[in-house]
C-alpha cells in the first residue's frame, strides 16, 4: 500500500486530496492543528486509508522530532504533499512580526525540512514523489501580500532547484501554483475578483496530483499553473 504524508489535511484542499488519495487505496497520513477536523476526516475516510498527526507547523523546532515518529509507524512515506498555508493579505508595514514569523514559518520553512526528512527515506529506495502546493502569488507579486508573495516565490526557488537535487534520485519534485480556491481560507478574507464560486475547485488541483501520480518513471510535471478564468493575470 502507497501511503502519503499531507499538510493541512484537516480542511479546504488538503481535506480534498486526502480524500481522494484514499479513493485510490493510497493510505494518508494527514497532519493539521485541528484535532476536532481530523477526528471527522478519519471517520468519512476509515482507519485503514487514514490517520492523523495533530501538530501545528509552527513549531518548526518539533518538525524533526514528529517526522521521526511517522517514518517509525509506517516506515516509508511514498508521497509527500506540502499543502499546509496560511494566507494574511496585508502590506509590510501592517503585518505584525509574529505575523511575518507565522508565514515563513508555516508556508515556507516547515515544507523544506519536512522535504528535508522525508526525501532522505525516498533517496535510499530511489524513488518518491514531493508535490509543492504554492500559488500564483508564487509566480505573479500581489499587491498588499508582499510576506505572503516572499514566501510562496522562495517555494516555488525551493521545489525548482529540488528537482534538479533530486532528478537522478527517482524522486520526482512538482510544484503547483493555483489561483484562488474556493475554500475555508477566504473565510476572513474578501477574495477580490469577485464571486468566489467562479474561483478554482478543490477537485480543479487533484486532477493535476493525479496526473503527477500516473506518469511514468522517466516524465516529470514540474510545474502547473491553474487560475480561474474570473482572475485577471
Amino acid at each position: 500500500m502507497k501511503k502519503a504524508l499531507v499538510t493541512g489535511a484537516s480542511s479546504g484542499l488538503g481535506k480534498y486530496i486526502s480524500i481522494e488519495l484514499s479513493k485510490k487505496k493510497i493510505k494518508v497520513i494527514g497532519i493539521a492543528r485541528n484535532k476536532k477536523k481530523l477526528e471527522a476526516l478519519k471517520k468519512i475516510i476509515g482507519n485503514k486509508y487514514f490517520d492523523y498527526v495533530n501538530f501545528d507547523l509552527k513549531q518548526i523546532d518539533e518538525i524533526e522530532k514528529i517526522s521521526k515518529i511517522i517514518l517509525m509507524k509506517e516506515k516509508f512515506i511514498d508521497i509527500l504533499i506540502n499543502n499546509a498555508g496560511i494566507y494574511k493579505q496585508s502590506d509590510l508595514q501592517n503585518t505584525k512580526i509574529s505575523e511575518i514569523n507565522d508565514l515563513i514559518d508555516t508556508n515556507l520553512k516547515a515544507p523544506i525540512i519536512l522535504t528535508k526528512i522525508f526525501s532522505q527515506i525516498m533517496k535510499k529506495k530511489n524513488k518518491g514523489y514531493i508535490v509543492n502546493i504554492s500559488s500564483i502569488a508564487g509566480k505573479i507579486p500581489i499587491n498588499n501580500s508582499s510576506v505572503y508573495c516572499g514566501t510562496k516565490f522562495g517555494l516555488h526557488g525551493f521545489g525548482s532547484a529540488l528537482n534538479k537535487e533530486l532528478k537522478d534520485n527517482g524522486i520526482k519534485v512538482s510544484t503547483i501554483f493555483p489561483g484562488g480556491i474556493n475554500t475555508p481560507l477566504w473565510k476572513n478574507t474578501k477574495y477580490k475578483p469577485g464571486n468566489l464560486k467562479k474561483a478554482l475547485h478543490p477537485k480543479d488541483v487533484f486532477r493535476i496530483i493525479d496526473i503527477i501520480l500516473k506518469l511514468g518513471r522517466n516524465t516529470n510535471f514540474n510545474e502547473a499553473v491553474l487560475t480561474p478564468t474570473i482572475e485577471n493575470f
